[in-house]
């Protein structure tokens, strides 16, 4: 087994050392719905959230976690031990370096290779996307997004493919080997309007919109992590109404947006 490209217990070796998918085999004896309930407890967990707020952190404590660690800046929470390893590319492209690692690759050999991990992170999504975007246009000898495929959003098109492609590997992981997922983002906050009440900010994943929804309707839950702030004054000024002066306590609070039970 070769070592990942950084510090840490390796994880992946050359991609053309994984074996490939194994086909399964129909036993008619078997009810493959029954037997799926194995597995009924793992989950793919969505956790968004600004940045330093400990969403690496939390993801590190899942049970024996494996980090396809595509965002560096994790690096420097994550304990000396943790398995990790960090792609430079989203998959394969002509005349590409064959030990470069890949998201793709990475998640793959989680999927197939033998080791013990049960839970797989992706941190985070923005930087994937960010590698999805440069190999679209590497494979499209475009120098951007907007221009792959003459344009007219064919780009985000085939992002949103390959994006479903990342996420049907996570479900594999978790129906073939009883491995949660765990999907870190960081988010932005945008205005929404909505003709029933007053408009509205609404926190959301910092990546393109068509994506975000595929990863929100993959994952079992949905984490929102934001800063625990408190009321400290109440300002009155003058006639433009009223101001909060708030501080922020340093912890963070969790809501969960869905949570799905396995039935």
């Amino acid at each position: 087994m070769t070592t990942a490209p950084i510090a840490g217990r390796p994880i992946a070796p050359p991609i053309a050392a994984v074996r490939p998918l194994q086909v399964a085999t129909i036993d008619p004896t078997v009810n493959p719905f029954r037997s799926a309930r194995i597995h009924a407890w793992t989950r793919g967990v969505l956790l968004v959230g600004p940045p330093k707020l400990g969403k690496t952190t939390f993801a590190g404590g899942a049970p024996r976690p494996v980090f396809v660690q595509a965002d560096e800046a994790g690096l420097s929470v994550l304990p000396g031990e943790t398995p990790h390893s960090i792609p430079t590319a989203w998959d394969r492209a002509p005349g590409s370096d064959p030990a470069e690692q890949t998201v793709i690759g990475l998640v793959r050999w989680i999927l197939e290779g033998e080791h013990d991990y049960q839970t797989a992170v992706i941190d985070t999504v923005n930087r994937v996307e960010l590698l999805l975007w440069r190999w679209i246009c590497k494979i499209g000898q475009v120098d951007s997004i907007e221009a792959f495929g003459g344009g007219y959003g064919k780009g985000y098109t085939r992002a949103l493919e390959e994006v479903n492609r990342l996420i049907d590997l996570l479900h594999a992981c978790k129906l073939r080997r009883g491995m949660h997922w765990i999907a870190i983002s960081h988010q932005t906050v945008k205005n929404a309007k909505d003709p029933t009440q007053d408009d509205y900010e609404r926190a959301m994943m910092q990546m393109n919109e068509k994506s975000a929804a595929a990863w929100e309707g993959a994952a079992d839950t949905i984490i929102y992590a934001q800063p625990e702030i408190q009321t400290t004054d109440h300002i009155n000024k003058d006639q433009k109404g009223e101001r909060r002066k708030v501080e922020i306590t340093g912890r963070t609070e969790a809501t969960v947006y869905k949570w799905m039970y396995p039935r």
